[in-house]
């Protein structure tokens, strides 16, 4: 009886790493297939981060672009200031002269009338 008892043990034992291993072939499998499922995300992330990468590229070079416009566009503006003034320079010294040359018509006529 006892050695019933223990081949019974024995049997049971082994049917038990028997489950196991099947349960661990399962999984393995299962782990197989999911993971061959999961390159073609893998690839499709790559793909996507790449992408950004490139995107991110082409925005930082824009912004350089959006730098330097910024700084012509603040000489311009410093440009049309100075321009303006020596318009305005211009326009006074012309005054200046248009002015002498009627004071000095005055200066004559009235001269000539004394």
């Amino acid at each position: 009886m006892n050695n019933l008892v223990l081949k019974a043990n024995e049997q049971a034992a082994s049917l038990e790493q028997t489950a196991a291993a099947q349960e661990i072939n399962s999984i393995t499998r299962n782990n197989t297939e999911n993971a061959t499922k999961m390159v073609p995300l893998g690839q499709t992330v790559k793909k996507s981060v790449f992408t950004g990468e490139q995107l991110a590229s082409k925005i930082i070079f824009l912004w350089t672009i959006n730098e330097k416009v910024n700084a012509i566009n603040e000489a311009i503006t410093v440009i049309d200031q100075i321009a303006f003034q020596t318009n305005i320079l211009h326009l006074m010294q012309l005054l200046k002269q248009q002015l002498l040359e009627k004071l000095v018509c005055f200066v004559v006529a009235r001269h000539e009338i004394s």
